[in-house]
């Protein structure tokens, strides 16, 4: 990995927990939007869209620049399954078991109701999956810097669900896909005792759960580190 590739990859990690999206589909149940039938683009998903053209690229041009008499993609799919057969059992039992989550996902559009969002959706596996190998393919002093950059941003996240408890309110932002949400409101996430009702923390989420497990995750680096 190359230091552009590889810098655009810590910048996805960096930008990960903002929401910003372009919705192109929203689907409403009885009136109410439906979270999970909503089709948009992250832009953290172009992030990694160009990481991994990008990545894929250079994987393509050193391969080709150190064969060039026999390279073909047939050449390179051979190498792949090559390299595939050095791994260990246990290891060649998870990568086994993601690609047949994969092509599990890629049959179910055939009968799936709605095949558009399947398709949406094993877009997003496929992403997924990407970012678990090209993780896994970290050097280890890599990794450490993925890790602290995934740190820092629990960190920012953690203070500003903070600062959203505190004062009982958030920001509307488009640009960082935040929405406003009011303590009154139905369907808002809030905490109720005798006091009334308390606004818990989004950050920059769409839900509190999700900021609590980023802060379980900032706590575990801080002992670490």
């Amino acid at each position: 990995m190359t230091p552009l590739s590889r810098g655009i990859f810590f910048l996805f990690l960096f930008l990960l927990p903002l929401q910003t999206v372009w919705i192109l589909r929203e689907v409403s149940l009885d009136g109410s939007k439906w979270e999970y039938g909503t089709i948009g683009i992250f832009g953290t998903d172009v992030v990694l869209l160009l990481f991994m053209v990008t990545f894929l690229g250079e994987r393509i041009f050193s391969w080709k620049r150190n064969n060039p008499r026999s390279f073909s993609f047939s050449f390179l799919f051979r190498g792949v399954i090559a390299k595939g057969a050095l791994l260990d059992a246990r290891t060649r039992i998870v990568f086994g078991s993601l690609v047949a989550l994969l092509v599990w996902s890629a049959l179910s559009i055939l009968w799936a109701e709605d095949t558009v969002l399947a398709r949406y959706f094993f877009v997003k596996m496929l992403f997924a999956a990407g970012v678990f190998f090209v993780a896994r393919s970290l050097r280890y002093q890599f990794a450490s810097y993925g890790a602290l950059i995934l740190f820092a941003g629990a960190v920012l996240e953690s203070m500003l669900g903070l600062w959203q408890f505190l004062l009982q309110d958030t920001i509307r932002s488009t640009i960082f896909g935040m929405s406003h949400f009011e303590v009154w409101r139905p369907g808002v996430s809030v905490l109720k005792n005798e006091s009334g009702r308390w606004l818990r923390a989004y950050g920059s989420l769409p839900h509190p759960n999700i900021l609590g497990g980023i802060s379980c995750l900032d706590a575990h680096f801080g002992l670490f580190f």
